[in-house]
This record gives C-alpha cells, structure tokens and sequence, in this order.
C-alpha cells in the first residue's frame, strides 16, 4: 500500500484537532484555537514519525504518554502537574473512544483500506467519508462525557472570590447554558450582581461603579485605572454588539475547589433566578 506523507499528516491534524476540542470542553479548560492548532500540527509530525518508526511494547506506551503530555502543554494553559496528568489521561481516552467510532463508521462504510502502524491510523478514503466519521464520532463523544456536565444544570454553588488579598462569597447558579466568553482568551464569564463585588473594590472604583448600567460599560471602564477590568463584547435582546464591563480576580473558589479560567461580568442590576442566587456561572 503506497502511504502518501501530506495525507498523513493532514488526516492526523484533524484527528488531533478533533481530540483537542474535545478534551478542552470535557476538561473545562479554554481552547484558544491558535494553540489548538499548533498543538494538532505538532500531533500530525509526531504521528508521521510513529508512523514509519513505530515503537513496541512498554516503550511505545511510554512515547505515546510523552506525546499526549506534550500536545496537552501545548494546548491548553496548565498550570501544576496534576492537571497536565488529568488532561493526558483524558486524551488518551478520548483518542481510544474516538479511534473506535471512526473505525466503525469506517468498517460500516464497507471499506477495507484502513492502515494502522504505530499506532497512528492512515485511512484512504474520500474526503467525504472521513469528514463524515470525524463529525459522527466527535458528536457522540461529546454527547456521552457530557452526560454528567448536563445532570448539574441549573445546580447551585457557593463560589468564594478574591480580588486583592479581600475575599467575598456570592451564590451562584451553574448553567451550562451560560456561554458567554472572552473572545481573546476564550475563558468563561461568570456574571455576578454588582453589590455583591462592593468588598473587593476600592473606594474610586465602587464610585466608578455607582452609575453602570447596561449600555455605558465603555464609559465607567474609561474612568477605572486598574489593568484589573477589561470589556468583553455580547449579544443581549435590544442592544446588538453590547459590551460588558468585566474583572479580573486574583482566585476563585467554586464550592472549595479552585477555578483558574474564569472571569466575573459586573451586571449592573439584580440577577433574576428562581433560586435567589446572586451569580450565573457556566
């Protein structure tokens, strides 16, 4: 069978770019797509390589492992060693989950002409066919591992928040509808009641804050100094391409456990929950 490089490569870039997709959103982490992409690029050379030099046994699992850990740094900001150990194993599963779906779509396709050398799979098939298997598959997995994320829809949590050796706690209402990003960093937004912030905030600041609404974000953010706040653009029901005024925190703990890629949204006014929370997190 004659294995053409640049096929390789390619279909294993998009393996890979499906894989990384897939464990930034079941590992919680923010997928800056610029990362992504280098990291799915690297994971197409190194699956070349594996390719025509395949390592056995004990040491294959080994460089498998290596490569996993390496695509994952290069992915995602991780920060201690135990979460680069969660999103490796994480891949690795995924990769073994996906890897069977594929080959089934394939095998139900009735085609033959599916290589697998090192561990690295070489398909020639239509382009069609293997976009086809990489959405089916990427689909199904996301539906299964998100399973549980879904049952904590609607959930309350107790979210502690520190903003310059000050710390205050809110109520907030997980809901895996709130999509709201930064566009830059692609970390999450968790919106919080302006009152609710008062302790974290210097008395200038709090005087900035007094007259926000939702249509002068830019303004009250003209008058705040600190590096702390930005503005994150959104789309609210009568005021297209709005921005919300943001901040921000030094740490975050969501029911005792630390959050590292969340931001907080200022609303200006109440937050309207059945549960009387003070918060929305996503």
């Amino acid at each position: 069978m004659v294995v053409y490089l640049d096929i390789l490569f390619f279909l294993n870039f998009g393996i890979n770019y499906l894989l990384l997709r897939c464990v930034g959103r079941l590992g919680g982490k923010a997928c800056f797509v610029p990362r992504l992409l280098l990291s799915a690029a690297l994971g197409g050379v190194l699956s070349a390589v594996l390719f025509f030099a395949p390592a056995q046994g004990l040491w294959g699992l080994f460089i498998k492992a290596l490569c996993c850990l390496l695509l994952c740094l290069t992915a995602f900001n991780v920060r201690s060693p135990g979460e680069a150990l969660r999103l490796s194993l994480l891949l690795l599963s995924v990769t073994m989950a996906m890897g069977g779906g594929v080959m089934a779509l394939t095998a139900l396709s009735g085609s033959q002409r599916i290589w697998v050398r090192g561990g690295v799979p070489y398909v020639h098939l239509p382009i069609q066919s293997l976009l086809f298997s990489f959405g089916a598959a990427y689909v199904l997995l996301s539906l299964a591992f998100s399973a549980r994320r879904g049952e904590r829809r609607a959930a309350p949590a107790r979210v502690k928040i520190c903003v310059g050796g000050q710390w205050a706690e809110v109520h907030a209402l997980r809901d895996t509808g709130n999509l709201l990003r930064d566009p830059m960093s692609q970390k999450r937004v968790m919106v919080v009641e302006k009152s609710c912030l008062v302790p974290l905030l210097s008395r200038e600041e709090r005087q900035a804050l007094e007259n926000l609404r939702g249509d002068n974000g830019p303004e009250v953010f003209e008058r705040l100094r600190s590096r702390r706040f930005l503005l994150l653009p959104y789309q609210a029901v009568g005021q297209p391409g709005a921005l919300l005024l943001a901040m921000k925190p030094d740490k975050m703990l969501v029911d005792g456990r630390e959050e590292k890629e969340v931001l907080i949204g200022i609303a200006p006014g109440r937050i309207s929950t059945p549960e009387g929370c003070q918060a929305i997190l996503g």
